[in-house]
């Protein structure tokens, strides 16, 4: 798919396409919900149910009472919490616990005895709610900038 666009220089005041603090943040919030949400529901990040746990690892999740012990990438609940970081000039930040850094470096690439688990990325559903919120917010930025 292609899109282009022309715009007439001269119609539109371009200083107000310079901010994009708003949409960094719904992009943040989007990512972030969409991670928590798909680890809860036990989703990887291409939208296919993980790998299934090890009788077991189930019996060891349920010895240490962990909730939702069949569930994979959930023992603690701290791997689906990601932060977004506030943005700042024109990025954003998606922060991991550093505690989980290399725990789940095992898990998204299948290090040692761990099946590949890819469940850190950005969905394909959250890609298409960011393009939305991204083509919203260009549009009413070009509405706003229309010089009279």
């Amino acid at each position: 798919m292609e899109v282009s666009v022309k715009i007439e220089e001269d119609a539109y005041d371009f200083s107000t396409l310079v901010d994009w603090t708003k949409v960094l943040k719904t992009t943040g919030k989007i990512i972030v919900d969409d991670h928590f949400n798909r680890l809860r529901d036990g989703i990887d990040v291409n939208g296919e149910g993980f790998t299934e746990l090890k009788p077991e690892t189930i019996a060891q999740k349920r010895a240490a009472r962990r909730p939702f012990p069949e569930v994979p990438l959930y023992a603690t609940g701290r791997m689906r919490l990601l932060k977004a970081k506030s943005p700042k000039r024109n990025k954003v930040e998606i922060l991991l616990r550093r505690d989980r850094d290399a725990i789940g470096g095992y898990h998204q690439y299948g290090e040692g005895k761990n099946p590949v688990r890819e469940w850190l990325g950005i969905s394909d559903d959250a890609f298409s709610a960011i393009a939305a919120a991204i083509g919203s917010e260009l549009v009413s930025k070009l509405e706003f900038s229309v010089k009279n």
